[in-house]
């Protein structure tokens, strides 16, 4: 067979082919979601109904564009007079849903976003058109780490147990070392740390001489399956506070620092 229906031929076999691949990612999505019900259930069930909520991440279809709770608020309180500025945002995962600086940009806002996980670097670039994407792990140095990830999160600590489906390999500089690059001669007026339990190796790799925001929102709880909802600022905020910086607000999540 040769000629136009030898091309039918072929184009058919593609779309066969490529229908095919889609119902084996399908499945695949089906099972995760399965796996992760299951996950939550069981957690639930250690942890208890009345505390759930509050330790884990409330992100995902529907949820609403900002912050995860109160913080996104106090940080329009706090610097929501300025029309522009600059934030850098560790941890960055979505765009806009749970996200502490979705409604600084909104306002006119920008900065970089800081991102290891490829799946979220698509959705950055789309929906954050006037902000950086630094597609590294920020630490306390310069190299290469294992990102362990759990659906949307993911962590660069190795004790990291919140049911991690996989491990890719990913690039590692210091927050100090990623915003010169990224944002040079920009002043930094917020800085905010998600980075599931690696805050302090974040902090750590800054440089405090220059590198000072207005405002800093970190995260605090730890996700780890055997004491989940740890308060961990014992391992970085005593340098927070030795920076000039005074603790201002507090939920179940994060904290909000102001120098």
């Amino acid at each position: 067979m040769s000629g136009p229906y030898a091309a039918m031929r072929s184009a058919a076999e593609e779309w066969e082919a490529k229908h095919a691949k889609l119902l084996v990612e399908t499945e695949g999505l089906r099972r995760e979601v399965t796996e992760q019900r299951a996950i939550c259930a069981a957690a639930k069930a250690i942890v208890g109904e009345d505390r759930w909520p509050r330790i884990v991440r409330n992100c995902g279809g529907g949820a609403r564009p900002g912050s995860q709770h109160g913080d996104g608020a106090v940080v329009l309180e706090l610097l929501g007079g300025q029309e522009t500025g600059t934030y850098v945002d560790v941890g960055a995962c979505h765009p806009t849903e749970c996200s502490t600086t979705w409604n600084l940009y909104t306002r006119g806002w920008s900065g970089l976003l800081v991102e290891p996980l490829p799946q979220h670097w698509y959705p950055l670039l789309r929906d954050r058109p006037r902000d950086r994407l630094c597609p590294l792990a920020v630490l306390d140095r310069k190299g290469w780490a294992m990102l362990r990830v759990a659906g949307t999160v993911s962590s660069v600590r190795p004790d990291w147990d919140i049911a991690a489906l996989a491990e890719i390999a990913v690039e590692t500089d210091t927050l100090a070392a990623v915003v010169r690059a990224y944002l040079p001669g920009r002043q930094v007026d917020f800085l905010s740390i998600d980075a599931e339990g690696s805050e302090a190796m974040v902090l750590a790799g800054t440089d405090w001489s220059w590198l000072r925001p207005e405002v800093i929102l970190i995260e605090y709880r730890s996700y780890h399956a055997d004491r989940p909802g740890e308060d961990e600022s014992a391992a970085w905020e005593p340098a927070v506070l030795a920076q000039g910086y005074r603790l201002h607000w507090q939920d179940d999540l994060n904290r909000i620092y102001v120098r």
